[in-house]
């Protein structure tokens, strides 16, 4: 009982002290009008999406074969 009773504590002070989080800086969020100067081309980025998009096609025309 006394390890649930710290463990309650322990989360209820972090998440009063949580601060939120600025994925774009201290500025406003990023607008849908903004969204094409604020996108770049990364490497790290773009091949996991598109093997993860290969993939996934991959299986949705093998899964459609089946049917």
């Amino acid at each position: 009982m006394r390890r649930a009773l710290a463990a309650l504590a322990t989360s209820a002070t972090l998440a009063a002290s949580a601060t939120p989080a600025l994925a774009h800086g201290p500025g406003l969020p990023v607008g849908p009008g903004d969204l094409w100067h604020h996108w770049t081309f990364d490497f790290r980025v773009l091949v996991p999406l598109f093997v993860v998009h290969w993939l996934y096609g991959r299986g949705v025309l093998r899964l459609w074969a089946r049917a």
